[in-house]
């Protein structure tokens, strides 16, 4: 069947794409009345049904499961009046966007509703004997804390007349704060209870290894206690991988292959949503190496935009020495060699200088440089002067895109906004997630062209694609970068660069010169 010819109005094109594709059939599809409710309005309903409702269209009808045994008559009146209300809601809300709006919907969103349909039925290969013993070797290392003859872990077993247990929060905050006798510096904003979140321990970890290292007299402060807390921190790591990660690997398997749902329009930054299983959640961390090619001789190869964030910033707030950094080199050589106020940097200083520039684009404060870096918060104020000092456009830039309780991108796409955080982050996150989708949209074209393999998902700033053979990667590879890099933004000041690894699994890659 090809259905080219005609021109479809669809609510979630991504999901009747996915259809077509499966049944073989061709169809152009023009118009989407979900992402059009995204693009005029975020906070808006998604589902067809609370859209009419909302816009007045029709009154509550069946949907979803009762729809399921309708047959005949009712059927084909069912469906007749999902059409109506489509092109109706369409009627409404596409005279409603403006000129930028539609422009980027034509040319990148609706477009990418096929592309990330291509990804979902593609899927990712799983080798089961790996990820099999990916888990034999994340639970050893949760079991190391339980079974290992700690002197802090004794006092806390007899305190409590219970064994540890490091899935549990409240033996976790009575051994690190009660036992080891670290200092409060976060609580939960829900329960008021000092927080035992891995980024806090590694925070509380280096700020006692900074007094230490200063010869500062800190009491509870041991080798040996640091070092149970680094155990705390790594299992819980581990921990946190099982339960949100490997499982929903495992449950979610069709043989050996994993799918996950990618969803446009459905978060308030315009960014994709990864779930059932959510592979978006899957760090640059050793379970990667449960990925595989799906070919005999196949590779993966992942491609990543490098620093996209921070040179978008440093082009919307015209930072001209940001800018000169991105050009001459290493940007987080420079912020560090300014905070630091000095030539030589170690490269634990050049990470700190990375939290400063990443950090800061996010609107992150002293108390929160602080736990990030490990330092001081005097010493932090001191290196926020200097960094402020060079770069105050920054604090700023976000207010030339915002219209009262409206915050723009320069790709026309809007957003509500009550925070200020969410007023400076929306600007940059947005234009990489449409750059993203430009070059998206070019490589999973480009990679069919070849028939050499095919793109299977994206994670964020990041395309991978799983080739027929290491030959067709090398080849191919260098001119999906070039596509990927692309741009008609004459606002962007640097360059865009993307790394390019590749690898027998996602893990396990090295990059492509």
């Amino acid at each position: 069947m090809n259905l080219k010819g005609m021109k479809l109005i669809t609510h979630n094109a991504q999901f009747e794409h996915k259809w077509f594709i499966k049944n073989n059939i061709q169809a152009d599809i023009v118009h989407d009345t979900k992402l059009l409710a995204h693009l005029f309005d975020e906070r808006l309903p998604l589902g067809l049904e609370d859209l009419c409702l909302y816009f007045g269209i029709d009154k509550s009808y069946k949907c979803g499961d009762e729809i399921v045994n309708l047959t005949g008559k009712e059927l084909y009146d069912r469906n007749t009046r999902d059409a109506y209300n489509t092109f109706k809601l369409f009627q409404i809300l596409y005279p409603k966007l403006s000129s930028q709006e539609k422009e980027v919907y034509h040319k990148v969103l609706i477009p990418a509703t096929k592309s990330i349909a291509k990804l979902e039925l593609a899927g990712m290969k799983v080798d089961l004997k790996v990820l099999e013993a990916t888990r034999k070797q994340i639970e050893d290392k949760t079991s190391d804390i339980r079974l290992q003859e700690d002197e802090h872990i004794t006092e806390f077993n007899a305190a409590s007349q219970k064994v540890f247990n490091i899935n549990s929060s409240l033996h976790k905050k009575l051994l690190i704060y009660d036992v080891l006798g670290y200092p409060i510096i976060q609580r939960s904003k829900r329960t008021g209870e000092p927080t035992t979140q891995a980024d806090i321990l590694e925070a509380l970890q280096l700020i006692k290894h900074k007094q230490e290292k200063h010869g500062e007299s800190i009491e509870n402060c041991s080798k040996c206690k640091k070092l149970t807390l680094s155990k705390i921190i790594n299992t819980s790591k581990y921990t946190g991988w099982i339960e949100n990660f490997l499982n929903p690997i495992q449950n979610a398997l069709v043989g050996d292959m994993i799918y996950t749902n990618l969803w446009l329009g459905e978060t308030s930054t315009g960014r994709l949503k990864s779930s059932k299983p959510n592979l978006q959640n899957c760090v640059k961390n050793f379970p990667r190496q449960i990925f595989i090619s799906r070919y005999p001789e196949g590779v993966l190869s992942e491609f990543d935009y490098s620093g996209i964030e921070y040179r978008l910033m440093a082009s919307l707030a015209k930072d001209a020495i940001a800018i000169s950094a991105i050009k001459s080199g290493d940007p987080h050589i420079d912020t560090a060699r300014l905070i630091f106020n000095k030539k030589e940097i170690s490269k634990e200083e050049r990470d700190i200088g990375k939290t400063f520039n990443y950090g800061l684009i996010y609107g992150a404060g002293a108390y929160r440089l602080s736990i990030l870096t490990g330092l001081h918060r005097q010493e932090i104020s001191k290196m926020l002067s200097r960094y402020w000092g060079q770069h105050n456009c920054i604090q700023t830039y976000f207010h030339d895109w915002i219209d009262n309780d409206l915050i723009y991108s320069p790709t026309g796409m809007k957003r509500h906004w009550t925070k200020e955080t969410e007023a400076k982050n929306f600007p940059i996150q947005n234009s990489a997630f449409i750059l993203m989708l430009q070059g998206l949209n070019r490589a999973v074209e480009f990679v069919e062209k070849t028939g050499q393999g095919v793109t299977c998902l994206t994670v964020h700033d990041s395309i991978v694609i799983d080739w027929k053979s290491e030959k067709a990667a090398l080849k191919y590879s260098p001119e999906i970068k070039g596509l990927m890099c692309q741009h008609e933004w004459d606002w962007i000041k640097t360059d865009i660069n993307a790394d390019v690894k590749i690898g027998k699994d996602w893990y396990n890659m090295v990059e492509m010169k």
